[in-house]
């Protein structure tokens, strides 16, 4: 359960096995479980899986105790599709969580599909979607992104590719493009802020709890391992109370709970402590 716990990002994108879509979600999903994110998806052919294959890769080579990916069934758990997803299923159960909206013995049939995808961005703080054509599933999900109120993210790819048409036109409808796990993590911390801000300051709300627990921190934190620089280290503004409390925090914490911490004035009710 400690994988639904955590701050967590869908990833879609096509089923078609493309040079784009075997390496980019992977670099996503790797640098956002370097995070100590956690990753959401489906559990289908292409984009899906090498969401998953990244992730499992990255929790291997850390030093452990993070919470592993999220997969999202669209039939019975007793059934593996598609049946070469068998072992990385397995792997999923044994660090993570498996997710499934339907009892035992319900094969995966295309209408099934459409309704999963509703769960996925509901776990998520975000969802993103990299190389998908115009008609591509992921952007159904994407839909219900839109009305659950997650930010959609976007991956451009060549102008001339068919595979990105459906992310160009996310981009043109207003989703955020990005180009790195950086990008979403820091849009985040000021989706974060700026809802604290927005908060009046109340006495009586629930505080963090500050004794240590013996389990590894998420970690909000952003220390990837390439492309970032001393300016992730000394942030200003309301984003330094929310990576204050984030960071003294020794479990995980539910946004509503950060955004009640940080409006505490016993805390810091996330003004900017620049401005007078």
């Amino acid at each position: 359960m400690d994988a639904l716990l955590v701050p967590s990002l869908a990833i879609l994108g096509t089923r078609r096995s493309t040079g784009y879509v075997r390496e980019q979600p992977a670099r996503f999903a790797t640098d956002l479980v370097r995070a100590g994110w956690v990753v959401t998806s489906g559990l289908a052919r292409g984009a899906d899986t090498y969401v998953h294959c990244g992730a499992v890769a990255a929790l291997s080579a850390s030093a452990g105790g993070r919470p592993g990916p999220v997969a999202v069934l669209g039939h019975g758990i007793d059934t593996a599709y598609p049946p070469e997803n068998a072992r990385l299923a397995s792997q999923i159960m044994e660090c993570g969580a498996v997710v499934y909206d339907y009892p035992l013995g319900v094969s995966p049939v295309s209408d099934h599909f459409p309704a999963h995808n509703r769960i996925i961005p509901g776990f998520s703080l975000g969802t993103l979607v990299i190389e998908a054509p115009r008609w591509s599933g992921a952007l159904i999900t994407t839909t219900y992104a839109n009305d659950q109120g997650p930010q959609v993210y976007a991956l451009p790819g060549p102008v001339s590719s068919p595979a990105s048409e459906g992310c160009h036109q996310l981009i043109k409808q207003g989703a955020r493009l990005v180009t790195s796990a950086e990008d979403i993590v820091m849009d985040v911390l000021r989706s974060l802020a700026m809802m604290v801000r927005s908060l009046p300051s109340r006495q009586g709300l629930l505080r963090p709890t500050w004794r240590a627990t013996g389990r590894q921190r998420p970690q909000f934190a952003i220390k990837f391992e390439q492309g970032v620089k001393d300016r992730s280290a000394t942030p200003i503004g309301p984003e330094a109370w929310v990576i204050q409390v984030l960071r003294d925090a020794s479990r995980p914490m539910h946004v509503d709970e950060i955004a009640r911490a940080c409006s505490n004035p016993g805390i810091g009710d996330c003004r900017d402590p620049h401005v007078a």
